[in-house]
């Protein structure tokens, strides 16, 4: 009976031994090794992969001069250096075409600014159909313009505003015309261009032209474009141009333009009329 029980212990032992072997070989807990891995599956958690990248964005190339060019500086600019007129135009006007319908660009005209007399309107470089403008931005000082201002008033008026108020009329002619002159030297400055501008005015009595080949102002009276170039005709060594204005469907004489080269002599323009019907009244002021 002894010996059997010595040959049991003996056995369980040995089962020992073996299980603690195959314990410490598995490195776990028995259902590391009761639970065999599935086929190609690690027992040991792997890494999980990056997440996937997206590819990087292909830059397109700029183009060449992608850049926004420099801005370039004004044409015309102080007193247009690169000749961008020929000539000047002088334009007078007469109140009673002007102010037909008692307003001028829509702006009404004002009583005390009647002139019986043809106006100045202005005096513009120009090229063709097209002129320089707001060449400089030389301030305008209306102090400068003291002494010639009574003359001013008399025949530079505007027809839309008040005595008072007509620097505003002068500082518009000479911020977009006269600041493109400055290349002539009696046109040069601000004095400059008002005494040269009157001086050129008086110089051609545009009524007294008409008055010569006998057409006056008038409310029935009509006349062709012809007759009111060939009156100009007779008196001037150039042919001017003729502007009109419309005043109920009826062509009204407003405005005369006299061309001058840069030296100031008459040239030709292009002796025509513009806006002028078949039939052209010359109003009286009204």
């Amino acid at each position: 009976m002894f010996n059997q029980v010595n040959a049991v212990l003996a056995a369980c032992a040995v089962a020992g031994l073996a299980l603690g072997g195959v314990v410490a070989a598995g490195g776990g807990s028995p259902d590391a090794w009761s639970r065999a891995p599935s086929p190609g599956r690690s027992s040991v958690n792997p890494t999980p992969d990056p997440a996937p990248q997206a590819p990087p964005r292909r830059r397109r190339p700029s183009p060449p001069n992608r850049s926004s060019p420099p801005r370039s500086p004004s044409p015309h600019r102080d007193g247009s250096p690169d000749g961008s007129y020929s000539h000047l135009v002088l334009s007078l006007q007469w109140h009673g075409g002007v102010c037909a319908d008692g307003k001028s660009d829509d702006r009404p005209c004002v009583g005390e600014s009647k002139r019986d007399t043809w106006t100045i309107h202005g005096l513009w470089p120009s090229q063709g159909f097209s002129s320089p403008s707001y060449c400089s931005e030389e301030a305008f000082d209306g102090r400068r313009l003291e002494k010639l201002k009574g003359q001013l008033n008399q025949n530079w008026p505007s027809y839309t505003a008040t005595q008072d108020r007509y620097f505003t009329f002068w500082r518009h002619q000479w911020q977009k015309h006269g600041t493109c002159a400055n290349d002539v030297p009696q046109l040069n400055s601000l004095v400059k261009f008002f005494e040269t501008t009157l001086k050129l005015a008086k110089q051609h009595d545009i009524k007294k032209y008409l008055e010569n080949s006998n057409i006056r102002p008038s409310r029935q009276q009509t006349y062709q474009p012809q007759q009111i170039m060939r009156a100009f005709a007779d008196d001037l060594p150039s042919k001017l141009d003729v502007v009109c204005s419309d005043f109920r469907g009826k062509s009204v004489l407003s405005e005369v333009r006299l061309c001058f080269d840069k030296s100031l002599k008459p040239i030709d323009c292009r002796g025509q009329s513009s806006r002028c019907g078949n039939q052209i009244y010359y109003l009286p002021v009204q």
